[in-house]
């Protein structure tokens, strides 16, 4: 995965083999993404914001995040999980979400 880590809006490349042409099912943790891979190696996509992130939740959690972690980001991880006709991955990709 690369790159692994950066924020929702995120432009990210998972490497590997077995991708369909057409259609591949990439299941992040932060909503599902279909995708089709131009070799059959990688698989492009824009990271979307994770359900939980609301406005509102951000609002809520702020005062809490600035008295704990300051400036500095909160970290989540997220796997990766592909599916197409070939199967589905045995082993995730990893990234970290950056809030």
């Amino acid at each position: 995965v690369e790159p692994i880590q950066g924020s929702a809006g995120t432009r990210v490349t998972i490497y590997g083999a077995g991708f369909s042409r057409d259609l591949n099912a990439i299941y992040t943790g932060a909503g599902e993404i279909v995708a089709a891979s131009p070799d059959g190696k990688t698989l492009s996509f824009t990271l979307p914001r994770p359900p939980f992130l609301t406005d509102q939740w951000l609002a809520n959690t702020a005062a809490y995040r600035q008295e704990h972690y300051g400036s500095e980001s909160i970290t989540f991880p997220l796997c990766f999980y592909i599916k197409n006709e070939f199967g589905i991955t045995a082993t995730p990709g990893l990234f970290s979400l950056l809030i």
